[in-house]
């Protein structure tokens, strides 16, 4: 008697360490669902960059704008003398600070535009091509990161990225302008308020 006991004793305590077939399931689906669950919910908060959205005006001060001239300066000051005029003239134009700027989302595709133009492409960072204000044929991306909207033009010689982000209060822009006849890339930052 003591024996039978013992043994049903011992079949139940392996039940528990060693669970049947369909303990087991269950032990597999909770493990999965504690391993993707968190990934699920990461993938949710990774959308911050779509806080930029929307229409903004310039609300940059004299020091910002001096700033960018200062920049466009420090770089030509490079250069032959030859060149620095026209190296100045164009980086003036091409960096020219609108007015007003929006950022909009459609399905798949984000816009940035302002006051001359509007540049359109997918957010997966599939380039397509588009035509700059000076004519200049570039190949357009985004890049989307936790926070950051980062737009890209590149024609293999020259072009420009501009990171947007937020500083807690305005859409802070920085601007990076490259080309294989500068000696540096011009970088400067634009401050945008919502409408």
């Amino acid at each position: 008697m003591q024996s039978r006991r013992t043994t049903q004793h011992l079949i139940t305590s392996n039940r528990e360490l060693f669970p049947t077939r369909r303990g087991f399931l269950g032990l597999a689906i909770a493990s999965a669902s504690a391993i993707i669950l968190p990934s699920v919910a990461f993938a949710s908060e990774d959308k911050k960059w779509k806080s930029l959205l929307g229409g903004f005006v310039y609300v940059g001060d004299q020091a910002e704008q001096d700033a960018r001239l200062k920049a466009i300066d420090n770089v030509v000051s490079k250069m032959s003398p030859i060149a620095r005029g026209i190296a100045r003239s164009k980086l003036k134009e091409a960096t020219e600070i609108p007015p007003r700027l929006s950022l909009s989302l459609d399905g798949k595709l984000l816009t940035v535009a302002d006051d001359r133009r509007q540049d359109t492409a997918p957010i997966d960072g599939t380039t397509v091509k588009v035509t700059v204000f000076n004519g200049d044929e570039m190949n357009l991306s985004y890049k989307l990161t936790d926070a950051v909207i980062r737009q890209s033009f590149d024609d293999g010689s020259k072009g420009s990225v501009h990171s947007f982000m937020s500083d807690g209060q305005n859409l802070v822009v920085t601007h990076a302008i490259f080309a294989s006849q500068l000696p540096e890339q011009v970088i400067y930052r634009t401050t945008y308020g919502k409408k």
